[in-house]
């Protein structure tokens, strides 16, 4: 935190839809996600199965870049995003519980167990997107430096309004952990 500049609560940046003519379809951007299959429509009982919970909201995780989503999975898929879509935009993660509601882990659930700690966690992130899907947002945009290199990301909080549509061939197949390994 800067010692100079005093620090002011401000409102969420939201992206506004854009003026256009009527019967003027909306202009759309592009993003990728990766995964072990392709698929056309999200299937939403996947969600958090490959991975956590989600960081930033329970959703669809995408990039502006699709050399990115191609380490995210086997396989590269394209959505596009309407611009009237309703996000909100933060700079950093960390804005979700210090500006926007996010409840976070207290010092003594991040001292539990892993296998005690997820559930926890997940209800944080499940309550705070219900909440947002109830304020009228369709996700959450954020830009990061991954390799020096800025990068946009978007959580689709209601992926299976979307078409997905396979680009092309990501990551190889990550290797299976043995069950009597992963027990540990």
């Amino acid at each position: 935190p800067s010692l100079i500049a005093p620090v002011v609560a401000r409102a969420p940046r939201v992206v506004r839809p854009a003026a256009r003519a009527a019967g003027e379809a909306a202009p759309t951007l592009r993003v990728y996600t990766g995964a072990d299959e392709p698929f056309t429509q999200f299937d939403v009982s996947k969600l958090g199965t490959r991975t956590d919970p989600g960081f930033a909201g329970r959703g669809a995780y995408t990039t502006t870049d699709p050399k990115q989503a191609a380490r995210w999975g086997r396989h590269v898929m394209e959505v596009e995003i309407p611009s009237d879509a309703k996000l909100l935009r933060i700079r950093n993660v960390s804005e979700l519980s210090d500006k926007h509601g996010l409840k976070a882990l207290t010092p003594e659930e991040l001292a539990l167990p892993q296998s005690q700690l997820r559930p926890i966690y997940a209800k944080n992130i499940n309550d705070f997107t219900d909440r947002m899907i109830a304020e009228g947002y369709d996700g959450v945009e954020w830009t990061m430096a991954l390799a020096g290199k800025p990068r946009t990301q978007y959580v689709l909080f209601k992926p299976e309004k979307y078409t997905f549509t396979p680009i092309g061939r990501g990551a190889p197949a990550r290797p299976t952990v043995p069950p009597t390994t992963a027990a540990r």
